[in-house]
């Protein structure tokens, strides 16, 4: 067995990693979210009003707006709208206001013209469709070689399944630290403002702390999946 197999056997475990590791970090981002959630800001702030306040401050022109779910807050460059659950739209846990303040992180990166937030909006758009796409032509290339008629056939759907799986990789990385200064410029705010005082600064930073792991853990994943596939068409191609 050369180091290829091994290398192949090996991404086994490192997806069963993943897997684990991923798990860990939704259940940390869960039960942070879950314990700053409950404690009431001093000062009383909902997530609407430091909106309004981070909003003006920076002179952002944008829109808040109260939409369903839970952790379903996001930012929309396409009409300038800062989206916010309804627990932290109008709650002012800790936890929302840290929230609330990345989103809005996001509204000052595309203010500034963040080069990381342009790429990241970018790669999106340009792998909107492969990704969607990817699972189908994966299922399709190990039909055929499960039953031995892939040949070259097989070969070149499963090439096409690492570029698109490639594309999801390139979406994971360029999402990172984008996210990751969104938290950092969410913490300045929240100083600058006195939104918070250090003590549920430290809180609401471990809730955004919690949130980046979830994104290294999608971003470990692509990667183990995109080496596992690539390792995958390395060795039918020595079969054929």
């Amino acid at each position: 067995m050369d180091w290829i197999y091994i290398a192949y056997l090996t991404t086994g475990l490192l997806i069963i990693a993943a897997v684990i590791f991923g798990a860990v970090a939704q259940s940390s981002i869960a039960s942070t979210y879950k314990k700053y959630s409950k404690v009431a800001s001093k000062k009383g702030l909902t997530g609407y009003e430091l909106a309004k306040r981070i909003a003006s401050g920076e002179l952002l022109d944008v829109s808040i707006k109260k939409i369903g779910g839970t952790l379903t807050d996001h930012y929309d460059p396409r009409d300038k709208s800062i989206n916010l659950s309804a627990s932290n739209f109008e709650g002012s846990s800790i936890a929302a206001l840290g929230v609330v303040a990345h989103e809005l992180g996001h509204a000052i990166q595309d203010k500034e013209g963040y080069k990381l937030f342009k790429i990241r909006q970018t790669v999106v758009k340009a792998s909107g469709f492969v990704s969607k796409a990817f699972f189908p032509i994966v299922l399709v290339g190990f039909l055929f070689n499960l039953f031995a008629i892939g040949g070259i056939a097989g070969l070149i759907i499963m090439g096409c399944a690492i570029a698109f799986y490639a594309a999801t990789l390139a979406v994971n990385l360029a999402t990172l630290p984008v996210e990751i200064d969104a938290s950092r410029r969410a913490m300045k705010s929240l100083k600058e403002l006195m939104a918070l005082d250090e003590e549920e600064l430290a809180g609401a930073k471990k809730v955004l702390k919690a949130a980046a792991m979830t994104y290294v853990a999608s971003l470990l994943m692509a990667f183990v999946y995109f080496l596992r596939f690539v390792l995958y068409a390395v060795i039918n191609t020595r079969r054929d």
